[in-house]
């Protein structure tokens, strides 16, 4: 197997080198077996005191990326980066590694994953909107250089896209894995002290290899005197199951759990009536689903 490398001259630096790499990797991708691009964002674009004024990749990324699929669609893209970007190629895309700023050992950790060494079990902290017109604070939000204004209120991140019903390009929690995991058997008993809710479920693993799994625990509050986002995160474990392995999870709600703050009376309050317990693999991909109806005093 042989292996090519060739350096990324950013157009604004040499445009006659640029054009020369660029037409340098079609070339060497068309007649590779397979083709890994790394990319993404650096310190120049991620920094405190600036904000980004688009999502797109910087120095011409997507044209390169898009060409390099259009030639060899075994293409990997891997990027670094520390908040969302678009991906107008991810249609053509096979896969996506997504590696944040991982440090001195981040190029280890990508060949583990590349390479089948260790199965991917990270989960996204942030929603990946499809552009930044979608984004809740800037669709909702009125920012001026003197006075900004956030009336998004409780519609931040992925309450926002779960409450309007809008599928962004990467949801909340959102990961891949090497295997498959099977969830089942939700049970949700009321309880006492302060334990207001206890949910238990089966997760098995299904495949052919061992991997770690982050089941998240979304509750709705099916009718509340206030406005309620239609779910949020309410708790989260990460497990590792070898194959065929099942475990039960428990997770234990609280009344400051179904609460939500009262500007009247200064304080949290929990009211009665049904709840909705949500499981599953992120903010979008919710296996199992069960209510409950609770009186809280």
């Amino acid at each position: 197997m042989y292996c090519f490398y060739f350096g990324w001259v950013p157009c604004w630096e040499d445009e006659a080198a640029h054009s020369e790499e660029f037409s340098n990797a079609l070339a060497l991708a068309q007649d590779a077996d397979a083709v890994i691009f790394c990319g993404g964002l650096t310190h120049r674009n991620d920094l405190e005191g600036q904000d980004r004024h688009h999502l797109a990749l910087p120095d011409e990324q997507d044209v390169l990326i898009e060409a390099l699929l259009q030639v060899n669609p075994n293409t990997v893209i891997t990027l670094v980066g520390g908040s969302p970007v678009q991906m107008p190629w991810i249609e053509q895309a096979k896969s996506v590694l997504w590696m944040w700023y991982a440090g001195m050992e981040g190029g280890h950790a990508a060949a583990e994953l590349l390479f089948g060494a260790a199965s991917p079990s990270g989960r996204l902290p942030v929603t990946f909107p499809n552009s930044l017109e979608e984004s809740p604070a800037h669709k909702l939000g009125s920012y001026e250089f003197d006075k900004s204004v956030y009336s998004e209120g409780l519609q931040v991140g992925y309450r926002y896209y779960s409450t309007q019903s809008i599928q962004p390009l990467f949801a909340f929690g959102h990961g891949l894995s090497y295997t498959e995991f099977e969830y089942e058997n939700l049970q949700l008993l009321a309880g006492e002290g302060d334990a207001a809710v206890t949910a238990t479920l089966d997760v098995r693993n299904i495949g052919s290899r061992a991997a770690k799994e982050v089941v998240q625990l979304y509750l709705q509050d099916v009718e509340a005197s206030v406005f309620r986002p239609k779910i949020e995160l309410k708790g989260f474990e990460k497990i590792e199951l070898a194959p065929g392995e099942t475990q039960q999870l428990s997770f234990e709600l609280t009344a400051r759990d179904l609460s939500f703050y009262d500007v009247d009376a200064r304080a949290w309050k929990a009211e009665p009536g049904e709840f909705i317990v949500h499981i599953g693999r992120s903010s979008v991909d919710l296996r199992l689903s069960q209510s409950i109806v609770l009186e809280i005093h």
